[in-house]
């Protein structure tokens, strides 16, 4: 099979893949939107400095560290207290950074330093909780997830069809 054949069909599938991909992540976040809300309070606020295993499909095989927003606040459901650590349905993590001349892990970066400095410790917050399970909780619904994976998902089909485009008119021999 020729080479552009392979390229277009790969692309389809992943561009499939991700479009289902889009559509259940967009599902999800359909879901949250409809979350009751309760007041909550700032237990917990920092940062943490954990040691990650990445696999080979990461790039790399081995250890690095991670700069994690850790929030925890306590909110009540029916009368029952529940503590939640879950800021976003989005994921907020940031690779550390080593300075060798300081001999220390350089600080998150301000665009991760903003996300806590929302939730500083005593502060009343908005809480959206799922009415099956109010244990799932989350502080801020990010609806961002969708358009990403699917504007991915159309590049990797324009991609599709450029290959068999380009095929065909090298078969053609429009093209040399």
């Amino acid at each position: 099979m020729p080479f552009l054949i392979s390229l277009s069909i790969l692309c389809l599938i992943i561009s499939i893949l991700l479009g289902l991909a889009a559509y259940l992540v967009h599902q999800r976040q359909t879901e949250a939107l409809k979350f009751p809300e309760t007041t909550g309070t700032i237990l917990v606020s920092k940062y943490e400095l954990t040691n990650k295993y990445s696999t080979p499909t990461e790039g790399t095989l081995g250890t690095y560290w991670e700069w994690i927003p850790e929030v925890q606040y306590e909110y009540q459901v029916n009368g029952e207290k529940i503590t939640g650590s879950k800021i976003s349905n989005a994921t907020y993590t940031e690779r550390a950074q080593y300075s060798y001349a300081d001999k220390k892990y350089k600080p998150p970066s301000t665009k991760l330093m903003s996300i806590l400095n929302k939730y500083p410790v005593d502060k009343q917050v908005t809480v959206y909780y799922d009415l099956a399970n109010p244990k799932d909780a989350l502080l801020e619904i990010n609806t961002s997830g969708p358009v990403v994976i699917g504007t991915v998902a159309i590049l990797c089909l324009l991609a599709s069809l450029v290959s068999l485009l380009v095929y065909f008119l090298q078969k053609n021999h429009f093209l040399n």
